[in-house]
């Protein structure tokens, strides 16, 4: 018995690719003036199990052809240490960094896509000016 092609109508709900970065000053630290730090969400739709829980990660600033893009590698010398949110996103905080200086900066939507050994996202533009 031949198979025939099972007809199918695609949802409209596309798989949820879209993460987030942010550059603020922890809410409730008694401490107002304490400098920001650099947070970043992985969906867990593309994160699809490469990065873990306590998985070390690094941040690599794209330069030449990649200027304005970075990307996110697992790495044993890495800054952040990867936790689990609910729904199975990762949360990546990486803390102060000097090169953003103490300006803090908004949360901004990123579109994460995976590549060869990690993932790669453009900058925002409050990252993009500094680098």
């Amino acid at each position: 018995m031949p198979f025939e092609p099972l007809p199918t109508v695609p949802s409209d709900k596309q798989i949820k690719t879209s993460g987030s970065i942010s550059y603020k000053r922890n809410s409730r630290a008694h401490n107002k003036k304490a400098p920001p730090r650099l947070i970043i969400c992985l969906p867990a739709a593309i994160n699809n199990g490469s990065i873990c829980k306590n998985d070390k990660v690094a941040l690599l600033v794209g330069t030449g052809v990649d200027v304005g893009r970075a990307k996110l590698v697992k790495s044993k010398d890495g800054m952040a240490e990867a936790r689990v949110l609910r729904g199975g996103g990762i949360i990546l905080r990486f803390g102060y960094v000097p090169l953003l200086s103490g300006d803090p900066a908004e949360c901004e939507q990123l579109d994460f896509r995976a590549d060869d050994d990690g993932f790669v996202f453009d900058l925002p533009p409050w990252f993009k000016g500094k680098v």
